[in-house]
């Protein structure tokens, strides 16, 4: 026996596991051109329709499984309400505070607490006069607010009259819970009022950090960091707790890391940031954000969570799962899952678009037949929106101008070839419709882009491919007291396309409509000495003339078929003049 014998008994160390939810781009409203009663200030709660139906069964799965998942809060991640009006966010309260009260019996001890951050629809409220159900974008008979009201509206349905969840995120989160911003203030950069919605809070020994990346200007949808949300970041960004990072927009994609650099000197010098939780792009996705040094490279992981309004990404093809609901497992110190989802797959509700696809390495410049011009600066405006992403699935990333209605006329396509592009690359541009791809250029070279744009006209009937032609009125100044036999016109063709000045049918060729090409004399030759081939024909001079207005800068037409009965069409401008 062992008198001093001393036990040692082993303990199993036990790491809590639990979880936070998210849900993102609620668009509640989308689908009415005025939710609720008449204006956006309207301060009823607004109809109950198949969104809302969809986000309280959302609400609901989330009550059945907080135990089972073991959530402790809930995170919106933006776009709440789809054109910003009182009642968008008055509804999205109403279904979201069922959170606070799972069984609606005035008890909250086995509620949770949700955040909400704010989203580019969030700021700018509007409504529509006329247009039909899924016009959710910026049309011309929009009734604007003169400011970003949407930050009075959203600051005060979620935070100075949300009483109940306030308390929770108390409660829960206690004197570690902090908002930059209580009222308005007068942006740095800007000098316009705002109230910038930045949060931080810590819990079970991790800091989670929500970030207001919303532009405050009229029709924007992209993302800016003001210099109050970088001071905060910067202050935030310390500690020894894992961080976890909130935004509408994801940092890496919508916001570029050169723009926050701060992010990747606060990684550098050993600050753990575990992961970006983002919304905006209304999919399920990972991107990883890298910020490059000389010796090293750091980055983190983001990551997007599929829309609750799926509808709204009206112009991305791809299936939509109905995850709508992601679940972020924590283990100790880390993220342990964040592939766990809920899902509420019920109808989609199919919205037919048109787009202009662009395969790489090109932006794109589109000019609508209303002269509304869209880049990949602006991404959304009057009825277009820009996007860059992997459309189909192949791994590539394409370029994509999508259209909800397409108007009568000509649509301008211009081709910009990207930094570094070298000009043996190739690309290639489609329009898509409801059910044919037009192709306007196949695997072209980017030495070969057209000078004038690329042309896509919407008719009645359907649309046709123009071929952009190079046209050279001679001479440049017309007087139309002067005699002659012919008017000259040079024809160049895009090279690289497939086609070539051989192939035009001199026949069809006619000057603004109305004057018919002469079928002798014609010529081809490289007469502007460019390289690339032109075709000479003629017109008759007394015609020509017969039909010009005198002016500085008069337009001319030159359009005409190829032999197998493609069009092509060409503009210049001539001064016209009538004196002896």
């Amino acid at each position: 026996m062992y008198k001093n014998a001393v036990r040692w008994v082993a303990q199993r160390i036990v790491v809590e596991e639990w979880s936070f939810a998210i849900i993102t781009d609620l668009h509640i409203g989308w689908c009415y051109t005025d939710y609720g009663e008449q204006g956006y200030s309207d301060k009823g709660v607004g109809q109950e329709y198949w969104l809302t139906n969809r986000l309280n069964r959302i609400v609901e799965w989330i009550i059945n499984h907080k135990e089972r998942y073991k959530i402790h809060f809930v995170v919106i991640l933006g776009d709440i309400a789809d054109t910003a009006e009182y009642s968008e966010f008055l509804k999205a309260r109403d279904i979201l505070s069922r959170l606070n009260d799972p069984n609606k019996d005035g008890d909250t001890k086995d509620g949770i607490c949700y955040i909400p951050i704010i989203g580019n629809h969030d700021v700018w409220p509007y409504t529509e006069a006329n247009k039909p159900c899924y016009c959710h974008l910026r049309y011309k008979d929009q009734n604007w607010t003169l400011s970003d009201y949407g930050d009075v509206y959203f600051d005060k349905v979620f935070w100075k009259e949300n009483a109940i969840n306030l308390q929770k995120i108390n409660e829960i989160f206690g004197n570690s819970w902090k908002k930059q911003y209580t009222e308005f203030h007068k942006l740095q950069d800007t000098g316009q009022m705002a109230l910038l919605q930045n949060y931080v809070w810590t819990y079970k020994g991790f800091k989670f950090l929500a970030l207001d990346f919303v532009e405050r200007k009229l029709d924007s949808g992209g993302p800016r960091i003001y210099s109050e949300t970088r001071t905060w970041l910067i202050d935030n960004l310390k500690g020894a707790e894992p961080i976890i990072l909130f935004s509408h927009h994801l940092i890496g994609t919508d916001v570029r890391t050169y723009e926050l650099q701060e992010v990747g000197d606060a990684i550098r010098s050993g600050v753990r940031i575990l992961a970006n939780f983002a919304g905006h792009d209304h999919d399920n996705d990972e991107i990883t954000a890298t910020w490059m040094y000389w010796d090293y490279t750091v980055s983190i992981k983001g990551i997007t969570t599929e829309a609750v309004c799926r509808e709204s990404t009206w112009w991305h093809p791809t299936a939509k799962t109905g995850d709508n609901i992601r679940i972020v497992l924590i283990h100790g110190e880390e993220i342990k899952d964040y592939n766990i989802f809920g899902n509420i797959l019920d109808e989609t509700i199919r919205v037919p678009c048109f787009m202009f696809r662009g395969l790489s390495p090109i932006d794109l410049i589109v000019t609508d037949p209303e002269g509304i011009t869209i880049t990949k600066e602006l991404g959304e405006i009057q009825g277009m929106v820009y996007s860059e992403t992997d459309i189909d699935g192949d791994g590539i990333i394409e370029d994509i101008v999508a259209l909800q209605e397409l108007k009568i006329g000509d649509y301008l396509i211009e081709v910009v070839p990207e930094p570094n592009t070298l000009p043996t690359d190739t690309y290639t541009l489609e329009f898509i419709g409801i059910d044919a791809i037009i192709s306007l250029a196949y695997d072209v070279q980017v030495c070969n882009i057209p000078i004038q744009p690329y042309i896509l006209r919407s008719t009645e009937k359907g649309v046709i491919p123009i071929i952009p032609a190079t046209v050279d009125f001679d001479p440049d100044t017309l007087n139309l007291v002067s005699k002659g036999a012919w008017i000259t016109v040079y024809i160049e063709l895009p090279v690289g396309h497939g086609y070539n000045i051989n192939m035009i049918n001199v026949t069809s060729v006619m000057l603004n409509g109305e004057v018919q090409a002469e079928i002798k004399p014609t010529a081809i030759g490289d007469f502007d000495s460019d390289g690339i081939p032109d075709l000479m024909v003629k017109f008759n001079r007394n015609i020509v003339q017969n039909i010009l207005q005198i002016g500085e800068k008069v337009e001319i037409i030159v359009s005409g078929k190829l032999v197998d009965g493609r069009l092509f069409e060409g503009k210049d401008k001539i001064r016209v003049i009538s004196s002896a």
